[in-house]
């Protein structure tokens, strides 16, 4: 039987694009299921499952955030992924370098938070705080539910990998996860 594959995102080139190509390169044939912006309410999942902040302003301040830790990311996988030695260990030394201060911005978009409320924002799980946890997780604690070291001097977001960690749901998905290098 053939593997079928099904790609979801919003009706744009933006992400998705570079995985559609992939697939028209390799002739692989696949599922191309677009989401309308204006309807992501409905169509999205993770809306859906109240993922998303529900004010614009809560929105943008969430997407702040995830760039943020997407940027990390993408600083860490460019140094993971480079095959020359002498780069790859420049890459990491920079990394390494500059996760201090990212972190730091992060801690202070939490320090902003009213009432001392631990999420990205609000008083509810977004989308936001689930990157920052798959982030950290994943690339700063190799996986494991300790809270990464490079974590200690940030209370907030060290109370984030915690509160995120510890959501019944997602607690057993690491429990259960296949264990992989990345």
């Amino acid at each position: 039987m053939a593997t079928t594959y099904k790609l979801t995102y919003f009706n744009l080139r933006a992400r998705a694009e570079p995985t559609r190509l992939v697939f028209a390169y390799a002739g692989v044939d696949y599922e191309d299921v677009r989401i309308s912006w204006e309807n992501k309410a409905e169509e999205w999942p993770p809306v859906k499952k109240s993922l998303m902040p529900s004010t614009d302003i809560q929105q943008a301040k969430a997407d702040m955030f995830s760039e943020g830790v997407y940027d990390l990311e993408n600083e860490f996988i460019r140094a993971v992924i480079t095959t020359d030695p002498e780069r790859k260990k420049a890459l990491m030394e920079k990394f390494q370098k500059s996760l201090p201060t990212a972190l730091k911005y992060l801690e202070k978009i939490l320090e902003k938070n009213p009432n001392d409320e631990i999420y990205c924002v609000g008083n509810k799980l977004s989308f936001a705080d689930i990157c920052f946890f798959a982030f950290s997780n994943t690339y700063l604690g190799n996986g494991k539910p300790a809270v990464p070291d490079a974590l200690k001097d940030f209370p907030r977001l060290t109370a984030l990998y915690k509160k995120v960690r510890d959501e019944p749901k997602i607690k057993e998905w690491i429990e259960k996860r296949p264990v992989t290098q990345l």
